[in-house]
């Protein structure tokens, strides 16, 4: 498992690392949708889901174009089972 706290701090992970990636929406220096737009450009069949208290529906909308939005914490449920489905 590789964590990152921050949008900035993924720029130096390798996308072809993880096996999946789960992205808050709401990061403190970055929209959680560009990060995952940029992993998927180096990783093109990476799967990347999302976490979101209550990202704008911009936001949503382009979370929801790349992979599934779960809601927190009301669906950490159906978020690890998302995780345990794409773990290698």
């Amino acid at each position: 498992m590789i964590e990152a706290d921050c949008g900035g701090a993924v720029a130096g992970i390798d996308a072809n690392t993880p096996a999946c990636a789960l992205i808050d929406l709401e990061l403190g220096d970055e929209d959680g949708a560009l990060v995952a737009a940029r992993l998927r450009k180096e990783s093109p069949t990476l799967p990347i889901a999302f976490f979101s208290a209550g990202a704008s529906n911009e936001r949503l909308e382009r979370a929801r174009a790349i992979g599934p939005v779960f809601k927190k914490p009301s669906q950490l449920d159906q978020a690890v089972a998302w995780l345990v489905a794409h773990a290698r």
